[in-house]
């Protein structure tokens, strides 16, 4: 989640803000790691219920339309992994019912749904709202946006 989160970054998570709301597409979510349930996962809803997610050229698109992201690390045109590379597609998905499809906004060191599949939203352990620490002090307060 490199700019929006550094590595060592601790997050003022809201446990409960999905037993009253929906996921919507740019939440920054916790959920369990796929491949270890003991660990958390961080990663920025894209996808919803029943959208179909393609990415060609290092671009995201929804049902069709591009996806605008002011969040990605890296000048416009990066920012999926090398093994992503332009020449590849991802796609095109649809996400299932009571699923969401994730990625992480360093997209070039991202592990997310694009190799571990769809998140469940009963899953979701909340939603991210604020940086309560960080190497950089300046980031201290920052909200994730």
């Amino acid at each position: 989640m490199t700019s929006t989160l550094m590595i060592g970054d601790r997050v003022i998570v809201n446990k409960k803000y999905y037993t009253n709301n929906k996921p919507k597409r740019g939440d920054v979510v916790i959920f369990p790691d796929p491949s270890d349930p003991s660990k958390d996962f961080i990663k920025r809803v894209i996808g919803l219920s029943g959208e179909t997610i393609e990415i060609l050229a290092k671009k995201v698109y929804i049902n069709g339309r591009p996806l605008e992201e002011h969040y990605i690390m890296g000048a416009p045109g990066r920012g999926l992994r090398t093994d992503m590379a332009p020449s590849k597609k991802f796609g095109p998905v649809t996400v299932p019912s009571g699923k969401l499809f994730v990625l992480g906004d360093n997209r070039d060191n991202s592990l997310d749904s694009r190799h571990f599949g769809f998140v469940d939203i009963a899953a979701l352990k909340g939603k991210a709202l604020y940086i309560y620490w960080a190497k950089d002090t300046r980031r201290i307060g920052n909200t994730i946006k």
